[in-house]
């Protein structure tokens, strides 16, 4: 995704002749010209920067997966209090005990009828003491619910404890009182009470569920989530028991469980957006970003107008790489939340990843429009503007970025590309330098770095630039790659050869690699695998002209002349303008002796630079080779006025000739 600015300076390969001897039999020799060349307009440079961030990872900054605003939970909070304590009514329960304990009188006194009069006496007695304490339970566990109700909880737990005292097994009381300690926040309390409530009544799903609340607020997740467990195992069809378990599983770490249990919410709960919502969350976090998707798209469409939903549906396809979706979900998003400047900044982002650069820049000024000091949005305003080669402008956001953010390693070093492309070498250097110092065991800063320099000529610290990004990152191809083209233009090309073979095996697709690797090899002499590298170029880079240009002067030196002649060919038909590609073709073709392709080709060099003196001297020579003296002398009138020294030397051969 990252597009590295390409070097400018272009310097040709000319193969020229040393014209010795008499032109009957002159011994030639060939030099090969300049050094190494930039493509031209090609898709990778010979000595390149990185720019770092860059939409593969949203600018260094994951896109904002907000918590689920407006729903039914959030995850890791306890949503709503008392709310979720369930606060059973027992007065119905209590009247249907007493009723049961009157049937139980009455069917014991049935039972007893020969125990005489003093037996019943006795019954009688026991039953008004019975009602006695049943009616005052009841009235304890009135004023309980009255003082519960009206938020006076220490009051409904006095209330609750004096029922209890009187019926020590009503396990609804329990859970009452469970629900006052918890809402007064004594939880450790609360979970006493529940536990009580559980043990006289194991299948109250709702007991368990408040016992789980109890135990989270106290941190006690493996006893939440055993009694969430519990109360689910209770109610299959429960929902909020599948919800509270997924929570507390995920507040412990157990991503995949609490998805589980996410997922059962959501299935229970077909009709509402939420459980999808955050469903889509928890899969965002493990990176399954296919299910997300199908989640969110859930969620959209039962819940229409939420743009956090939107948003997170925007960043999984972002993360997926469907630019093109995730602006549209982005859009819509932005358009239910227009103030919201983070869903602008992840609009550009998806826009940036789309290559859309213009509309980048505006969707990031909307966003900095609405947050000034949004410093992420300065930063990634400056990576669309540079994608964009407004270099300036880029330089100016990451500056105002760094303003904001003084440790923004990040904005530092693609401040420092900026400057490069804008000429400001020594500025892109204090830049760099500054990159490295906040973050120093950044490759791509070093590599960057290592570019400045060699742009300034110390050589030398490029190089330690350089094999510092190879130090900290060994498969980083580019750094390897522009430590090789500065070692070839040090002619030191063994090194040179060394880390562009590392870079080439890297990155096998590297053209650059292999082209600066094939000037390496022709450095050394080594010829076949200087023909290999620069063939290698021309496959990966077809319409690559310099590589052709190049790879004919490999063959030239092996000669290999009639494989010469077509690579500087095809040199030509990709470059028609090329003078030295058409001398070289001149060259190749006297080398295989075929003299009259040979004037051919040097006539349409010297048409595209007439004071091409190599040219007009390899004609002249030519013309000799064929008997046609007076068309060299005619070469050599021609060089008089302009190369004196040339012609000279060219009088020379043809009074030889003439000999």
């Amino acid at each position: 995704m990252n597009k590295p600015s390409l070097a400018t300076r272009v310097v040709v390969c000319t193969l020229s002749l040393s014209l010795l001897g008499n032109a009957s039999g002159m011994g030639r020799t060939q030099d090969l010209r300049g050094g190494s060349t930039d493509i031209r307009g090609g898709a990778s440079a010979l000595q390149a920067q990185d720019v770092m961030g860059g939409a593969a990872v949203a600018f260094k900054r994951l896109l904002k997966i907000r918590d689920l605003s407006g729903g039914v939970v959030r995850l890791g909070d306890l949503a709503g209090g008392a709310a979720r304590i369930l606060r059973n009514v027992v007065r119905p329960i209590r009247r249907r005990a007493a009723q049961s304990l009157s049937g139980q009188l009455a069917s014991n006194r049935g039972r007893d009828a020969r125990a005489g009069n003093s037996a019943a006496n006795a019954d009688r007695s026991s039953s008004r003491d019975t009602a006695r304490i049943i009616a005052t339970a009841e009235a304890f566990t009135g004023k309980g619910d009255a003082f519960y109700d009206a938020g006076k909880y220490a009051e409904a737990v006095e209330a609750y404890r004096k029922a209890l005292e009187l019926e020590a097994d009503n396990a609804l009381l329990y859970n009452n009182l469970g629900a006052s300690y918890f809402n007064a926040n004594q939880y450790a309390e609360a979970v006493e009470a529940f536990k009580q409530a559980v043990r006289l009544k194991p299948e109250d799903a709702e007991a368990h569920f408040n016992l789980g609340n109890a135990y989270s607020q106290l941190g006690r997740n493996e006893e939440a989530a055993t009694a969430f467990r519990q109360a689910a195992r209770l109610r299959p069809d429960w929902a909020e028991a599948y919800e509270s378990l997924a929570e507390i599983l995920f507040n412990s770490g157990k991503e995949a469980e609490a998805i589980a249990a996410y997922a059962e919410t959501a299935r229970l709960r077909p009709d509402q957006a939420d459980p999808y919502n955050i469903l889509a969350y928890l899969y965002q976090r493990q990176e399954r970003y296919a299910l997300a998707i199908e989640s969110l798209r859930q969620s959209v469409r039962l819940k229409p107008d939420d743009p956090v939903a939107f948003n997170n549906l925007g960043a999984s396809y972002y993360k997926t790489g469907k630019y093109a979706e995730a602006v549209e979900a982005f859009k819509k998003a932005a358009a239910l939340g227009p103030e919201d400047a983070e869903t602008l900044a992840n609009l550009g982002a998806a826009l940036y990843g789309a290559e859309r650069y213009a509309e980048a820049i505006d969707a990031f000024k909307r966003a900095i429009e609405l947050e000034p000091k949004y410093a992420e949005a300065h930063y990634n305003l400056g990576n669309a503007y540079y994608m964009s080669a407004r270099y300036r402008e880029a330089a100016d956001a990451y500056r105002a970025s760094i303003l904001l953010k003084p440790d923004y390693q990040e904005a530092q070093s693609n401040l420092g590309n900026a400057l490069n492309n804008m000429g400001q070498f020594e500025e892109a250097v204090t830049a760099l330098k500054r990159a490295n110092q906040l973050k120093q065991e950044n490759a791509i800063s070093y590599n960057n770095l290592g570019y400045a320099l060699d742009k300034l000529g110390r050589s030398d610290e490029a190089i330690e630039a350089y094999r510092a990004a190879v130090r900290l990152k060994p498969d980083y191809a580019k750094a390897l790659n522009n430590l090789g083209y500065v070692y070839n233009n040090l002619a030191r090309y063994g090194e040179a050869a060394d880390a562009l073979r590392q870079a080439t095996s890297l990155k096998p697709d590297y053209v650059a690699a292999f082209f600066n690797l094939g000037l390496a090899y022709f450095g050394l002499g080594q010829y076949a695998d200087s023909i290999a590298a620069f063939k290698r170029a021309t496959q990966l880079k077809p319409d690559y002209a310099q590589a052709f240009v190049n790879l004919g002067a490999a063959y030239y030196k092996a000669g290999q002349f009639n494989e010469a002649i077509g690579a500087f060919k095809q040199a030509t038909t990709l470059n028609p303008s090329d003078a030295e590609a058409h001398n070289n073709l001149g060259n190749s073709y006297y080398r295989a002796a075929r003299y009259a392709e040979a004037v051919e080709a040097y006539r349409q060099a010297i048409v595209l630079r007439p004071d091409f003196a190599d040219a007009r001297v390899s004609l002249a020579v030519a013309y000799l080779t064929l008997g046609n003296r007076n068309a060299a002398i005619e070469q050599y009138n021609i060089l008089k006025a302009s190369s004196p020294e040339r012609a000279a030397q060219l009088l020379n051969l043809i009074n030889k000739a003439k000999r």
